[in-house]
């Protein structure tokens, strides 16, 4: 048995951490998420607000919505950062109720991984969406 308070499961505290860093710094970003409550819950624990530059990338929602907010913020010189591409596939609920590939909402942009973090389940990326 492993205590899973010493261990990650996922990738939420990164992306947490990387949106309060970006909230320190006043940088231009948006986040699309794969798990937007955990990792926007995490953040209003450690600064007292909820986000407001995050968005979900759940591809059950509008994903014309999704991918008009995408150009915009691209558009507006904004660095839009992801953790929905090349996910490790965990058997879970969730697994099983989603099963829709949430990467189909970034073709046609370059997606360029500029971290990653290793956890319990897999690999987690922190990809970058850029205009090809």
């Amino acid at each position: 048995m492993i205590p899973l308070y010493r261990h990650n499961l996922d990738g939420n505290p990164a992306m947490s951490l990387l949106i309060l860093k970006g909230q320190e710094n006043k940088s231009k970003q948006l986040f699309v998420l794969y798990n937007k409550p955990a990792v926007e819950n995490r953040v209003k624990y450690f600064s007292g607000d909820y986000p407001k530059n995050v968005i979900s990338g759940n591809p059950l929602k509008n994903q014309e919505i999704l991918k008009q907010r995408i150009v915009n913020a691209l558009q507006n010189d904004t660095l839009v950062i992801t953790d929905c591409i090349n996910r490790p596939i965990t058997i879970s609920r969730e697994t099983f109720v989603n099963t829709k590939n949430k990467t189909d909402l970034f073709d046609g942009y370059n997606q360029t991984k500029t971290d990653s973090v290793a956890t319990l389940t897999g690999r987690y990326y922190i990809i970058r969406i850029s205009v090809k």
